[in-house]
């Protein structure tokens, strides 16, 4: 992961933290943080053609699963240096979640990167009540369209990766004068990721 894509991402995961335990007390479980980073993540491609985060997904039955996270899961809880803000804890039951180490750096996250985090975040944390895991994750599933046509095409699979351009109704089957601007900006987007040469 290169290193300015992993602050941020790391400073992002430690406001989420932040809100999710100052609104319902809950611990940020993995499952809730998951959840978290895909809603944000497509609702971002969607409304401006390119994610927040740009991590690779794939469709589970858990819903969306970002791949560098959950195949470096046990790296992460290992080495304590992993990441600076924040950490992964598994306790004996092998439950995970997410606590700070340090105050989020929002300077790593544009105006509107925060909106969606603490709007994403409060929805379910901030209603007074205990949000269940299975509610977020049903909540990613119903959502994102581009689980839905992962899943759907999995075959035996139990884990598939997810096309973000599937978050677009039939894009890859519209002309190109067809297209609208965010359409174009996630194209192009996915194009600059697939040939490696995104910005650091």
């Amino acid at each position: 992961m290169r290193a300015y894509k992993k602050k941020r991402l790391e400073n992002a995961i430690a406001y989420m933290i932040k809100i999710q335990t100052h609104f319902s007390g809950q611990r940020a479980f993995q499952t809730f943080i998951y959840s978290y980073l895909a809603l944000i993540d497509f609702k971002a491609l969607k409304e401006a053609g390119k994610p927040v985060f740009d991590l690779d997904y794939v469709a589970t039955i858990m819903g969306p699963v970002p791949i560098e996270l959950d195949d470096n899961r046990d790296k992460i809880v290992d080495d304590e240096n992993y990441f600076d803000a924040i950490k992964l804890v598994r306790d004996q039951e092998g439950n995970y979640w997410y606590a700070c180490k340090q105050e989020p750096d929002l300077d790593y996250l544009s105006d509107y990167e925060i909106e969606l985090i603490e709007a994403t975040v409060e929805e379910f944390a901030g209603k007074g009540i205990k949000t269940t895991s299975e509610e977020v994750v049903d909540a990613s599933c119903v959502r994102i369209r581009a689980w839905h046509k992962a899943w759907e095409n999995r075959g035996d699979c139990g884990r598939v990766p997810i096309n973000p351009l599937h978050t677009f109704i039939d894009l890859l089957q519209k002309k190109e004068e067809e297209f609208t601007p965010v359409e174009e900006t996630a194209l192009y987007y996915e194009a600059m990721k697939k040939s490696q040469i995104l910005p650091s």
